[in-house]
């Protein structure tokens, strides 16, 4: 039987709980379906139909260590579905699109930020093509999509030519 998220009160006599597409839930909301019942949850971390890996990064990392509750198993598809395995076309557009960033491990702790140093980053340096500026382009991705528990192209598109959005980067001492 299909429910809204909103409607977890009645899954009082629930054996099995499926949540597809988790990510766009929110968290709190996922947390609150959950139960003592079989559970289920997919997500699509990368690719243009990806939401995000606040979801992996917050909720599976909280189930890996609880020694509460039933055992926690992981599974990963990494073969596409909708194109071939080392399809040209996927590649090339999770390249442009910033698709398939990887995720940066963050070190514990952060400097003050008194500090740090506040950067304003030029857009057309930011998407000039240059080496360098994909670089730096691809962890700001990476950064984006590894906090926020909803992304889509659509940021990129904001982020490359939106007049009343700036980026702004706050950076430690090296």
């Amino acid at each position: 039987q299909f429910i809204q998220a909103k409607d977890g009160d009645k899954l009082l006599n629930c054996e099995l709980l499926v949540v597809d597409e988790a990510a766009a839930i929110p968290l709190v909301m996922v947390k609150e379906l959950m139960g003592s019942y079989l559970t289920i949850i997919s997500s699509t971390i990368n690719g243009y139909e990806g939401t995000g890996r606040s979801l992996s990064l917050k909720l599976f990392a909280g189930l890996r260590k609880s020694k509460q509750g039933s055992p926690f198993l992981e599974l990963s598809l990494n073969q596409p579905i909708r194109y071939g395995d080392g399809d040209h076309v996927e590649q090339w557009l999770n390249r442009l699109l910033c698709l398939d960033c990887p995720v940066i491990p963050i070190s514990s702790g952060a400097p003050h930020p008194s500090n740090c140093h506040l950067y304003y980053v030029n857009r057309d340096t930011l998407f000039s093509h240059h080496t360098q500026s994909e670089a730096f382009l691809h962890r700001l991705m990476s950064l984006f999509v590894s906090s926020h528990y909803k992304n889509s192209p659509n940021d990129l598109q904001m982020m490359s030519d939106a007049p009343a959005h700036h980026l702004y980067v706050l950076l430690g001492p090296s």
